[in-house]
Parts: structure tokens; sequence; C-alpha cells
């Protein structure tokens, strides 16, 4: 299964997101091989950066926010 189903009245009522199934050697494994190389290029979020960001990323968030609803 690929995304996410969010039980709540916003995606109920606002999000028509869908979950699409598949199976087979075929599907899955470049799906697996994709999340291999995002892992790869991935790393640890420390706790620090967690709870003081950048006045930058502070920004970026804030934006993300306002616009969430046209994306």
């Amino acid at each position: 299964m690929l995304g996410s189903s969010d039980m709540d009245m916003r995606s109920f009522g606002l999000d028509y997101g869908i979950s699409p199934f598949g199976h087979g050697d075929g599907f899955v494994r470049p799906i697996d091989d994709l999340a291999d190389v995002y892992r790869s290029r991935c790393r640890v979020l420390t706790l620090d950066e967690w709870d003081d960001p950048s006045a930058f990323l502070r920004y970026v968030d804030n934006a993300c926010r306002l616009t969430s609803a046209f994306q």
C-alpha cells in the first residue's frame, strides 16, 4: 500500500487522497529500491535541531502552513 489514510474530519471533508495497493515483485521491488535510496540520504534529526530551528526553517515552515490549502 502506498500513501496513508488520515482519520480526521478535515481529511474526510477536504482531502480526497487515495491509497493504491499493488503486489508482485515487479511492483514492489522498484519502490523498495527507491526507499533504500531515500534512507541512504537521510540523517538523524537531533532533539536540539527540532527544538530550536533556524529562522529560515521557521519561515519555510510557516509559509508551508499558510499555503497548505493550495497544495
